[in-house]
């Protein structure tokens, strides 16, 4: 049982740092934020934070947002809110990842980014420690609706978005391809590997919505 465990916080600890690298991954070449990280932009230059702490601001106040539809919240959860804004503000302070001029490597690193989050999101809800805030709404609005991921995703990516936009955050093409592509990416990858987010079993720090 103890090796379990173990096995599984490796698993949760390793998804979120390759969480947190798939992200930089879309931030360095400069294509565009993803849509979160467009909110989190205009965010920081309204308040005077940085990414990161603008990161784990915003999933505050989504922890509250899904708490309140009784999404299984856990040490998972919890971890998703620090650690990947953390990491973030590491990897592109000290640029651990560099940017170079060449549109092929750019728009090859940002294809990477969408797929290492698709398997980091594999990988750290599949630990079943509890969800990130922005994938716990992602899976709230799935359970309540009956949408598949891709398409829930591509609503939720499209409203951060807008709000990035109205607050000044940087859009370009690399919005737009998160936007489109990293739902279907994450559907393709789920069906990949079999894994039905939904059917995941958390240990949680709260009650648990009854499955339907």
């Amino acid at each position: 049982m103890q090796s379990e465990t173990l096995r599984t916080v490796a698993r949760l600890v390793v998804g979120l740092f390759l969480f947190s690298v798939g992200i930089t991954c879309t931030v360095v070449p400069a294509l565009g934020l993803a849509p979160w990280d467009s909110f989190h932009m205009g965010l920081s230059g309204r308040i005077g934070i940085t990414i990161g702490q603008a990161s784990i601001a915003v999933g505050v106040v989504l922890l509250i947002i899904v708490a309140f539809f009784r999404e299984p919240l856990g040490i998972g959860t919890i971890l998703n809110v620090w650690l990947i804004g953390f990491l973030m503000d590491v990897f592109l302070q000290n640029e651990l990842f560099p940017y170079h001029p060449s549109l092929l490597y750019r728009f090859f690193l940002f294809f990477m980014g969408m797929v290492i989050i698709a398997v980091a999101s594999w990988l750290y809800i599949g630990a079943g420690y509890g969800a990130g805030p922005r994938d716990g709404l992602m899976l709230t609005v799935m359970r309540r609706t009956g949408w598949p991921v891709s398409v829930t995703r591509i609503l939720i990516e499209g409203s951060a978005a807008l709000f990035g936009f109205l607050l000044g955050g940087s859009l370009g093409i690399g919005t737009i391809l998160i936007f489109l592509l990293l739902g279907p990416i994450l559907g393709i990858w789920f069906r990949m590997v079999d894994f039905d987010a939904n059917a995941i079993d958390h240990k949680t720090f709260q009650f648990k919505p009854k499955k339907k």
